[in-house]
């Protein structure tokens, strides 16, 4: 399935040029080109994006807890 901006900025809470900014820094997935003047993103990238940031983030908590270990 393809979303577009709009959708998508709903769907991640974040901003038109929060987006941009990620995209130019390698940080978020690039969009598919729909036709000459339209590009939308596939939601399989944007979901996949998702959990990387999410496990990114626990594993981040994990060791500013100290936790040497996962359960």
């Amino acid at each position: 399935m393809i979303i577009r901006m709009k959708q998508l900025t709903k769907l991640i809470g974040l901003s038109q040029p929060t987006i941009f900014r990620l995209r130019q820094r390698g940080d978020f997935p690039e969009p598919v080109k729909l036709s000459p003047g339209a590009k939308g993103y596939l939601l399989s990238d944007i979901e996949s994006w998702l959990k990387h940031r999410t496990a990114k983030k626990t594993l981040s908590e994990v060791h500013t807890r100290g936790d040497d270990h996962v359960c």
